[in-house]
């Protein structure tokens, strides 16, 4: 990696400049940067840090969002699920990069649905953290589900599930900036 550069804010704080850290790094350490933006929040907010917030709202709400995501798809319905997504999002299923909300939304998920005529989920323990002014919180889900396709075939799977849930905007509205979805089908039972 080369040098990283940064620029100085108005005040004399520094920061980092994302923008070469993202030319000289992989998505994956791109991701790492997202978990720690908050202890550089300063930075994004003129030097300022933003206001506190109520880590154990941040931490509630969290659950709510990513229970709603779990709904929402469990209904297949892909206009709630897609009204929980930060602007900027990024998702990753099982070993590859999908790119963002949209792009997954149009060309895996929907064509996914489409097959299916039921999924169930079964959520199973969750852990949560918050960052410590209250901006972001990772939630992450184990889960088993199941599937019945359109021709009758089940798929039963397990796995875990991690979200990266940020405030944003004026009214600081937990959004999904993350997905991690990892899963593998059960073992069939021994007779």
């Amino acid at each position: 990696m080369g040098p990283v550069q940064g620029y100085q804010l108005s005040g004399g704080s520094k920061c980092l400049d994302t923008r070469q850290l993202s030319r000289n790094m992989g998505i994956g350490t791109m991701v790492l940067m997202l978990l720690v933006a908050p202890l550089v929040a300063g930075c994004a907010t003129g030097g300022h840090a933003p206001a506190p917030q109520d880590g154990a709202g941040a931490a509630q709400e969290a659950v709510s969002v990513s229970r709603a995501y779990f709904d929402a798809i469990a209904k297949s319905d892909l206009a709630a699920a897609g009204k929980l997504f930060a602007q900027r999002s990024s998702i990753f299923e099982t070993g590859g990069v999908e790119g963002d909300w949209a792009h997954y939304e149009a060309h895996h998920l929907k064509p996914e649905l489409d097959a299916i005529a039921s999924f169930t989920f079964d959520l199973g323990d969750h852990t949560v953290s918050t960052s410590v002014d209250g901006t972001m919180a990772v939630v992450t889900w184990q889960i088993g589900y199941h599937i019945e396709l359109a021709d009758g075939r089940h798929i039963d799977s397990r796995g875990t599930v991690t979200f990266v849930v940020v405030r944003q905007g004026p009214e600081r509205q937990a959004r999904i900036r993350h997905l991690h979805w990892s899963s593998r089908r059960k073992k069939p039972k021994a007779h």
